[in-house]
């Protein structure tokens, strides 16, 4: 039987978007201190030059490595 194994440096592509664009994304949330709450389609309007990476799981992992909480639980499923 051949042998199988997992790849400890591979990153899945939702966490490899994440990776490259979280910095951005943090850096334009941490200029919106007076915005409590932030939605997906103002994200994406405030950041226009990668907003189609910008999608639901990916914002998803973003906010996860930030540590921002979601505030509608349902608006977590990838």
């Amino acid at each position: 039987m051949p042998m199988k194994f997992l790849n400890p440096w591979c990153v899945p592509p939702v966490k490899a978007d994440a990776n490259l664009h979280g910095p951005a994304v943090r850096a334009w949330l941490q200029g919106q201190p007076g915005n409590r709450i932030i939605t997906l389609t103002e994200l994406r309007a405030g950041m226009p030059a990668i907003a189609a990476a910008l999608t639901r799981p990916v914002v998803n992992q973003i906010c996860a490595d930030l540590g921002a909480a979601v505030e509608d639980p349902s608006d977590a499923q990838a």
